[in-house]
């Protein structure tokens, strides 16, 4: 994320955060109780938006026809609770589907009171790692309980799981947070691959599109452009992702990164292979995913699967113009299509304010650049309001 506005719009943005800091100290509080209360949200419940009282969730629950999510949590809590809040309770996927699809309530099994007296009449341990449910308005379990989820792998497969129970069409959303968390527990069904082409741009497009791969990285090596390819091994084999990129003409050059790829790669395109001596030379964040950067959405804080996925099924109209068709938006979850809506408003003045603003590629980068994107978004949408101007949007 750009660390400095540009200077035309500098002053602008101050006068914005003065009216932004005004409108949030009168704004509603949201549930989660320390949020409510001014002191620091524990971090063993991650960055969902808890509802802290039981008879509140099943109100919101009867209102909204969804089923609650009731997580029982110990704060403070060992260090598999503090694990398991911030990564999988903080996986922006996974995140939006617990606060999409269900009434997230969290119970400390570390109190008295209340809270207390819903753990003993649920019979969960006090002082025990975090356990799920999903149950409806009448407390009644519609998914097996849980107390074993460690990872966001578990707790993605958990969720899938739960939609199946309940004869519910898993997300797509859900599905992408399965397979790209999948990558963390299970490393060794995955593979790196390296192919020059003439256009790493039109390469990361390309490849991002085969089944199987998660992830593409735009880079060099030497003067040449090339493309880095993380793929699933047991989905598309390496022998078939040459195959596929020799079809979609990128594979000038092969760098193998070891002697099996090495055989490989010359049982079929012997004079095309080099074996890989240096890493690739990467390139900014702005320089990857090129195709999705000139759409609105290219901005917003999304996962390096969603940026592969989408980036690869941008269309041109005859004019030039890109687009995205309506099928691939079915991997944005509900809260990033909600952010979509109000960055396109606020879009003319964001840009031009943080002309750089391109979610990372990095693992781990991704929490910090949205709490970032958020406020700055914040004080495009400040300066809107004090100039009474809504720029028009292109609707994409």
């Amino acid at each position: 994320m750009s660390a400095a506005p540009v200077p035309h719009v500098a002053g602008a943005l101050v006068g914005a955060a003065a009216f932004v800091s005004t409108v949030l100290a009168v704004a509603p509080t949201p549930d989660q109780e320390g949020a409510s209360t001014g002191e620091p949200v524990p971090v063993e419940l991650g960055r969902v938006d808890w509802v802290r009282d039981l008879d509140r969730g099943i109100e919101r629950s009867r209102e909204t026809g969804k089923p609650i999510l009731l997580m029982f949590q110990e704060v403070p809590g060992c260090e598999a609770c503090v694990h398991f809040g911030e990564t999988a309770l903080s996986h922006p996927l996974l995140v939006d589907t617990i606060e999409a699809e269900y009434v997230p309530v969290c119970i400390l099994n570390s109190v008295e009171g209340a809270d207390r007296e819903v753990l003993d009449s649920f019979g969960e341990a006090p002082w025990n790692f975090q356990s799920l449910r999903v149950i409806d308005a009448e407390r009644k379990d519609l998914v097996k309980r849980t107390d074993t989820l460690r990872t966001p792998n578990m707790l993605a497969l958990w969720l899938e799981h739960g939609f199946e129970a309940r004869d519910r069409e898993v997300p797509k959303y859900l599905a992408v947070a399965v397979e790209e968390t999948y990558r963390e527990d299970h490393p060794q069904r995955f593979s790196v691959a390296a192919f020059a082409m003439h256009c790493y741009w039109v390469g990361e497009q390309k490849l991002g599109g085969i089944d199987g791969v998660v992830a593409t990285r735009a880079g060099w090596i030497g003067d040449r452009e090339v493309v880095e390819v993380d793929f699933d091994h047991t989905i598309v084999p390496y022998e078939k992702l040459l195959a596929s990129a020799a079809e979609l003409d990128c594979l000038d050059t092969i760098y193998a990164y070891d002697h099996a790829q090495s055989r490989i790669a010359r049982k079929h395109h012997d004079g095309r292979v080099e074996e890989l001596v240096q890493a690739p030379r990467g390139v900014e964040a702005k320089e990857q995913f090129h195709q999705l950067r000139l759409l609105p959405l290219g901005h917003l804080p999304l996962t390096v699967m969603q940026q592969t996925k989408l980036n690869a099924a941008v269309v041109f109209d005859a004019e030039g113009r890109p687009s995205l068709p309506d099928a691939a938006r079915a991997i944005l979850t509900p809260g990033q299509l909600a952010l979509l809506a109000r960055f396109e408003v606020a879009a003319p003045i964001f840009t031009k304010a943080y002309p750089d603003s391109y979610p990372p590629v990095a693992p781990g980068a991704l929490a910090t650049y949205a709490d970032t994107f958020e406020q700055h978004l914040v004080l495009a949408e400040g300066l809107i309001c004090t100039s009474g101007d809504a720029p028009a949007t292109d609707g994409r």
